[in-house]
């Protein structure tokens, strides 16, 4: 028979045996877990679209998957004969440093940065880089488990779009003019450097976030308002001619203008459209003030001109009138003076030819007679050359008709017929020059006469 205390004792030993299973089971299944996850791991460590590598805590490179590898073109052998510092920019191992000592120190679980690495051929390229440090159960660090991510395009794309902003901005604050964008509330949410010196005295603080109501007086932000409702119903760039308050006062004031000039501003306003989202709306001003003034000062010039050739024409008719009045006295000078020589002076010549004179008293009178003829001949060539063209009926009929005769009367005069009193009309106009000219042949003989 077992004795009560070998009894204890067996029963121990199988409940000792009973717990080692249960240990070697537990272990077995650890085992498996851990090959599960250490396979996992590996599968993870190996996926093509991200990057994996393992660094010593002292930074060598432990190992390298395929994504790495390409990317640096370096193969997995030559990656672990470097230190992550050999592949890392030098402009960036500062900043790596940083981090690590964060990590080991255990201020940081895990850390993110983007860096550059140089390439075995020389290329930079970016990555984004998410480690931790992976500790034993002593709390000895192990290693570090590092993702990378090549985000050398995304850099690319935020440089390119860097310099496309500061191009934006460098061109809008050299603008000669205001630029801005409103959003669909009106408020400002961009302005250039131009606008926000101008609005600098009244607004110290800026005017983003502000509207034109807030700006100016009611009657300019009512004309903008109206301009910029028209602008979006349009859906394309309208330009206006706008006015500001001018003289002292910047265009944010609301105080009256000292000198009571507005500034004239052409002014394009034009819908920003963006997908899914309210449309924005935006304006360039460029002051023309000086343009419109020079203008205005044009067309008051003109006005005089106008005013003044208005006067000179005026004056020229009444020169013209005078003119023609002083020919007219100097036709009557010439035909008097004809009349008076040929009444006064021609009668006593004759009687004196008709006389008895001795050779001294004829030479003398030769003399007079031909002074007198050099004197009268370019008077009478003047004032008789029309009747020189006429015939002897058609000078009777022309006297008759210069006295206000009409055809009836003249056929009755003459005795001749009234069909061949017009057959001589016609004659004398076309002698005077007057065919198919719309010139009464009363008054032009009246005034050749």
């Amino acid at each position: 028979m077992k004795t009560q205390d070998g009894a204890q004792s067996e029963y121990e030993l199988n409940k000792l045996k009973q717990r080692i299973a249960e240990l070697e089971q537990e272990l077995s299944l650890s085992q498996k877990e851990l090959e599960q996850s250490r396979k996992e791991f590996q599968y993870a460590f190996e996926d093509p679209a991200i990057g994996m590598m393992r660094t010593s805590p002292e930074g060598h490179i432990l190992a390298a998957n395929a994504y790495v590898c390409r990317m640096m073109g370096y193969t997995e052998g030559e990656l672990k004969q470097k230190h992550y510092k050999e592949i890392t920019h030098p402009d960036d191992i500062d900043a790596s440093v940083l981090s690590e000592h964060k990590i080991l120190s255990r201020e940081l679980r895990f850390d993110r940065l983007e860096k550059r690495y140089i390439k075995k051929n020389g290329e930079v390229v970016w990555i984004l880089l998410s480690y931790s440090m992976l500790f034993d159960r002593h709390d000895r660090p192990m290693y570090y488990v590092c993702h990378l991510q090549d985000i050398t395009e995304r850099k690319k794309i935020e440089q390119d779009l860097q310099a496309s902003e500061k191009r934006f901005a460098l061109f809008m604050d050299n603008l000669p003019g205001a630029a801005s964008i409103m959003d669909h509330d009106g408020r400002y949410i961009y302005v250039n450097e131009f606008l926000l010196n101008h609005c600098v005295n009244d607004h110290p603080d800026g005017i983003l976030g502000l509207t034109d109501q807030d700006l100016y007086p009611p009657d300019y932000s009512r004309q903008y308002e109206k301009n910029s409702d028209l602008t979006k119903s349009e859906g394309r760039p309208v330009t206006f001619v706008e006015t500001i308050p001018g003289g002292n006062t910047a265009p944010g004031s609301s105080n009256t203008p000292d000198s009571g000039r507005e500034e004239y501003w052409l002014t394009c306003r034009f819908p920003i459209l963006l997908k899914d989202n309210p449309p924005l709306l935006g304006c360039v001003r460029l002051d023309t003030s000086d343009l419109i003034r020079a203008k205005q000062k044009l067309k008051l010039k003109e006005k005089e001109l106008e005013k003044h050739a208005e006067s000179l024409n005026e004056a020229n008719t009444a020169l013209k009138v005078l003119l023609d009045h002083r020919e007219q006295e100097k036709i009557q000078l010439e035909q008097n003076m004809f009349a008076n020589l040929k009444k006064l002076v021609s009668p006593y010549l004759e009687k004196l030819e008709n006389k008895p004179l001795d050779r001294t008293q004829k030479a003398f009178l030769e003399i007079a007679r031909s002074n007198l003829d050099s004197i009268t001949s370019p008077l009478a060539a003047k004032l008789l050359s029309w009747e020189a063209r006429l015939t002897p009926t058609e000078f009777d009929i022309a006297d008759l008709i210069r006295h206000g005769k009409s055809t009836d009367a003249i056929s009755e005069l003459l005795n001749i017929s009234s069909t061949t009193v017009a057959f001589h009309r016609r004659n004398i106009r076309l002698k005077l020059g007057l065919k198919n000219r719309k010139i009464n042949l009363m008054t032009h003989l009246r005034s050749i006469s």
